[in-house]
């Protein structure tokens, strides 16, 4: 069963929704599927189509090379990016966006490949007001095997060296 709910979350990453199969519960003749959402019309449309997907294909027995579809959460703190993008102009627009830390995240080859939960939050350093601390969200395998290689690292991306911290993972989510 662990393999249908593999399948069926991988479909729902490739379709880029934030919903995912938590776990299953075989009954007599029904199985239940414990989604980390409420479904709406779409979502519960795009389950179903995605358990069919999932009971058609041939799955293969044992271990394989398939990647596992995300079931956790890692939370990842990136330190040291420049609060500003302007060197001259302290104005709100001049403020470092969301989109601009996973633009800046792509440029480095081990941070590829990562999908972002939700847009990184930024916000001003305490102790130097120039700097930035980035939250970033991201999907990861239950046990957290992508971004333990990452983390308590420090990478040089655009000029400045960004120190990568593991706040903390969360599998199931709720």
């Amino acid at each position: 069963m662990g393999k249908v709910v593999d399948a069926i979350n991988r479909h729902l990453v490739f379709n880029k929704s934030q919903m995912r199969v938590q776990n299953e519960c075989l009954f007599k003749n029904v199985v239940h599927f414990y989604l980390n959402l409420v479904p709406s019309k779409q979502g519960f449309t795009l389950i179903r189509d995605s358990l069919y997907k999932a009971l058609e294909a041939e799955l293969p027995e044992g271990d394989s090379d398939m990647p596992n579809a995300p079931q956790s959460v890692a939370h990842l703190i990136l330190k040291g990016f420049d609060y500003y993008t302007s060197r001259y102009n302290k104005r709100p627009e001049d403020i470092l966006t969301g989109d601009q830390v996973i633009e800046a995240m792509g440029s480095v080859d081990q941070f590829r490949g990562l999908e972002c939960v939700r847009k990184p939050a930024v916000v001003q350093s305490r102790g130097s007001k120039d700097m930035a601390v980035a939250f970033v969200d991201v999907w990861d395998s239950k046990t957290g095997s992508r971004t333990k290689d990452l983390v308590n690292k420090v990478y040089h991306i655009r000029g400045k060296l960004i120190k990568v911290e593991y706040a903390r993972q969360r599998e199931f989510i709720p």
